[in-house]
């Protein structure tokens, strides 16, 4: 019997989707069922066996240790540059073709693929390949991840519905993510009429966890495109506050929080050496200073990064000013990787406690209603 197909499409970018897509994969699997994943159109990528490879097959893989090579996974990826030639040489049907060929090979065996789109339900339509259009060329029903609240996220949800109904694609329901705890009850309960108003199931509301959000030392200087100097070891250590410190020393302590990432110019040698000693006024490092990023593009005096070395700090630096460089770091917005075991097990518990996956089954187990 051919698996079933449940494409998970947001309303946005940054909005979870990944997150549904491990949790309901995992919940899934526990209860019995094959389940593979396949991301038919990636964005952001990363150089995999040889190829490009979309991040999110590249997570899932890893988290959900699927035997299945990762181009099957992420058929078709879109480069720099890529839409530009596109759109002076359209041909869609190489890439369908790559999709559908990969789609094949990734359903033997399989009782449900969980298919992840990119961004909401427009997204690609550049490349004639919008996630409504992939969603109806794989035989996919829908599920719609949304953020947590309550106007704007219905007319986003209208929005995005409008296109699959052009394109004769079920959504079975919507999933909102990110909710305020506080506000998680009330949030519940005017989504569930404003969606039932537009014929559409509610399917749970996720809380908001800042412990997912939180970015390794590593993927900052990636990002930034800083050159890190010292800790190369310790890149993987996470960074739960940004402390701009730009004061005297007496001022900076007291704002010394647990996993604080110190950004300060490269000249302030007073509070480089207070942040290669806060460990010693904590209980451990990551109570204090968690790594350094230096600004203005200042080298470190050898006899100092000495110092700083022996204290086990990571020390990135940018050309860039304080200023900007802080502006950037609290802008920017993490994938989960891999390696960060408990943030996945957070996110699949998070899905398997508030979606309710009894009501999405009847869809995979071909016993829902067309």
């Amino acid at each position: 019997m051919a698996p079933r197909n449940l494409y998970i499409v947001a309303t946005g970018q940054h909005v979870g989707k990944t997150t549904v897509s491990l949790g309901l994969m995992h919940a899934l699997t526990q209860r019995g069922l094959r389940v593979h994943f396949f991301k038919p159109v990636g964005q952001q990528t990363v150089e995999q066996q040889g190829v490009r490879i979309d991040k999110d097959a590249v997570l899932i893989q890893s988290a959900l240790s699927i035997d299945s090579g990762l181009a099957k996974m992420s058929p078709v990826t879109v480069p720099k540059g890529f839409v530009e030639g596109y759109l002076f040489n359209r041909n869609v049907e190489p890439l369908k073709r790559a999709i559908l060929e990969s789609y094949q090979q990734i359903a033997q065996g399989c009782d449900v693929i969980v298919i992840e789109g990119t961004g909401h339900a427009g997204v690609g339509s550049c490349l004639d390949l919008s996630n409504a259009e992939v969603a109806s060329l794989l035989g996919a029903r829908a599920l719609m991840v949304v953020e947590g609240g309550v106007g704007s996220t219905i007319d986003e949800v209208a929005l995005n519905l409008g296109l699959f109904q052009i394109e004769k694609v079920q959504v079975i329901g919507v999933v909102a993510n990110k909710v305020w705890p506080e506000k998680r009850q009330h949030i519940e309960e005017m989504l569930r009429q404003g969606l039932a108003n537009l014929g559409l199931r509610f399917l749970g509301a996720i809380p908001y966890d800042v412990r997912l959000t939180y970015p390794q030392v590593g993927q900052i200087a990636r990002e930034l495109g800083a050159e890190v100097v010292c800790g190369e070891r310790f890149l993987d250590r996470q960074v739960h506050n940004i402390l701009v410190a730009a004061m005297e020393p007496q001022n900076v302590l007291p704002r010394i929080g647990p996993h604080s990432l110190m950004i300060t110019p490269g000249d302030r040698i007073d509070n480089i050496l207070l942040a290669a000693n806060s460990g010693l006024l904590r209980s451990s490092r990551e109570e204090g200073v968690v790594a350094l990023l230096l600004t203005g593009g200042f080298a470190l005096h050898p006899a100092i990064l000495s110092l700083v070395e022996c204290s086990g700090l990571p020390v990135l630096v940018s050309e860039e000013d304080t200023y900007p460089v802080t502006a950037r770091v609290q802008c920017m917005v993490f994938k989960m990787l891999p390696d960060e075991i408990e943030k996945i097990q957070q996110a699949q518990h998070l899905v398997k406690q508030y979606v309710n996956i009894d009501e999405i089954l009847p869809y995979l187990l071909g016993k829902a209603p067309a």
